[in-house]
């Protein structure tokens, strides 16, 4: 098993503008967390709660936030 990171930008009303993943894989959940704070280093308002997870935003006012989330992986055995 492994964690990978994703990312949705979501505008005013909630609503995801454009969604991925990043290509690492994190085989501790404790590296796929300083990614995430890494990534958020970036952006000058962020923060986290349980409903949006990791958030940043560009400005307090900012139209939308990008947010980050952690999801276990599990390999597919062959």
């Amino acid at each position: 098993m492994g964690y990978q990171v994703g990312w949705r930008v979501v505008g005013a009303d909630d609503r995801a503008l454009d969604e991925d993943a990043f290509p690492q894989n994190f085989a501790q959940h404790e590296e796929a967390v300083a990614f995430v704070l890494e990534k958020l280093s970036a952006f000058p308002r962020l923060g986290y709660d349980r409903s949006r997870g990791f958030w940043g935003r560009a400005c307090e006012d900012a139209p939308c936030e990008t947010r980050f989330t952690i999801a276990q992986t599990v390999r597919a055995e062959g």
